[in-house]
């Protein structure tokens, strides 16, 4: 479980965890040959399988973040639970 001591800790690991969700969608996209996101306009070298493990791998990190309490400073002496 995690411990973070401001909001903003939260929300940068949060946003990060939840862009590769997406990074990983896009890439799935690539290998199932519905985009390109390669310059050369070759395919990915990701396999569809690879890319929903990574996208499932991601997620329950997501979810273990969801379920940390995040303690914000109230500006005296103490945690509180926001």
């Amino acid at each position: 479980m995690f411990r973070f001591d401001t909001a903003a800790e939260y929300d940068l690991v949060h946003d990060s965890v939840r862009d590769s969700i997406l990074y990983w969608k896009k890439m799935r996209q690539d290998a199932q040959g519905k985009i390109c996101l390669q310059v050369s306009g070759e395919q990915t070298h990701y396999s569809v399988e690879e890319c929903e493990a990574k996208m499932d791998e991601y997620l329950a990190l997501l979810e273990k973040i969801h379920a940390t309490p995040h303690y914000e400073w109230d500006g005296v002496a103490s945690y509180v639970l926001v």
